[in-house]
């Protein structure tokens, strides 16, 4: 008898040791780790990020954007959280395809990926193909029930001209805000 308690004893502790602290997604920026093993969760309890999944399509300028969103949940040592992903295509405004992600797998450098969700609005890490010679910085994104506005900001300008033709990789507007409108 003494044996059964003492291994249901351990089997409790064991799982109180080895479980997984849920934090909802919107207090990740508030959270204060105080034990860095500690297993956590980021998850969407509230389902805020449902509000952003779909197809969101516009213009701004002379070209055509279309960001096609959907969740996942990254692991990254002890914790997990979920996140949403963007694959988009930019075009002209005649149709001609500019740049197109939406057949690269998830785990591309050239999907959005998604940071962290913030007093109403989601950040996403951006990278554009070309290496030294392309965007990247962070896509910030607000949604007010049917439409979203999208801002893009640099990183530090690492771009070395001397390596690079004559343009760079410029697929968004830098610091300017630009709609589109859920499909």
């Amino acid at each position: 008898m003494k044996k059964i308690i003492y291994l249901s004893v351990l089997m409790v502790f064991g799982l109180t040791v080895n479980a997984q602290k849920i934090v909802p997604l919107e207090k990740k920026h508030d959270y204060n780790f105080i034990n860095r093993n500690e297993k956590i969760y980021f998850k969407d309890v509230n389902n805020i990020l449902g509000k952003y999944l779909g197809t969101w399509i516009g213009a701004h300028g002379n070209k055509k954007y279309e960001f096609r969103i959907t969740k996942s949940i990254r692991i990254f040592q002890t914790m997990k959280f979920d996140r949403l992903l963007i694959s988009y295509i930019v075009s002209d405004l005649t149709g001609n395809i500019i740049e197109n992600t939406t057949s690269l797998p998830e785990s591309s450098n050239y999907i959005m990926k998604g940071l962290q969700y913030y007093n109403n609005g989601y950040y996403l890490n951006y990278v554009a193909k070309g290496g030294n010679c392309a965007q990247s910085g962070q896509i910030l994104i607000y949604v007010d029930n049917k439409t979203m506005d999208v801002i893009f900001r640099h990183e530090a300008d690492f771009v070395d001209l001397t390596e690079c033709p004559t343009s760079i990789n410029q697929y968004f507007p830098a610091s300017v805000i630009f709609k589109l409108m859920k499909q």
